[in-house]
């Protein structure tokens, strides 16, 4: 495999100041002395850098340095797709334009994001907890897949429901509620 030469262009908006490179590494020219920015990850995992003009810093995403400054746009897409799915591997080569659906549907074909749930409720619902339903004195009465079944099932409201959950009510309808809580094994 032929080795990936290295290019580095001027920041768009931040020329003479800051470059990018092809690879995706950021550098700062200021003061004559170059100087590799390491930066950080955002919360949703892509990396960042802060640069800084006239004194006001403000953060960019590096893919979006490197396809702006390296890959034109033709069709003006909105999006900027991680081609293997790596949200930091920000080479020139695995970087694309894309639209907001292209990049969504990039997403489900990696596994990188689960389909969504819709219509789907309780144990159905990956994303929903299994509550259980007492009387006051205690007395197991039913276990419902998600709050949304129990008041389903009751026509208790659920925010009310939620809120005995939570341990904001001690009870909603009458009923004491519990989370079914997985429970760990003993030794």
């Amino acid at each position: 495999m032929e080795k990936q030469e290295e290019i580095w262009r001027d920041v768009i908006g931040y020329e003479g100041i800051y470059r990018i490179s092809s690879f995706g590494r950021v550098k700062s020219l200021k003061g004559g002395n170059e100087k590799i920015l390491k930066g950080s990850k955002t919360g949703f995992g892509y990396f960042r850098v802060e640069l800084f003009k006239n004194g006001v810093g403000k953060y960019f995403k590096v893919h979006q340095l490197v396809a702006k400054a390296f890959i034109i746009n033709n069709l003006n897409k909105k999006c900027i797709n991680h081609i293997n799915g790596i949200k930091t591997d920000n080479n020139l080569l695995n970087l694309e334009y894309c639209t907001y659906s292209e990049n969504s549907k990039h997403a489900f074909r990696l596994g990188l994001v689960k389909p969504p749930m819709k219509g789907k409720f309780g144990k159905d619902n990956h994303s929903s907890k299994a509550v259980l339903q007492f009387s006051k004195s205690g007395e197991f009465i039913n276990k419902y897949g998600s709050c949304l079944e129990a008041t389903r099932n009751t026509s208790i409201r659920q925010s009310s429901i939620s809120l005995a959950l939570t341990g904001k009510y001690k009870s909603a309808g009458g009923f004491v509620w519990k989370y079914d809580l997985p429970t760990l094994p003993t030794k």
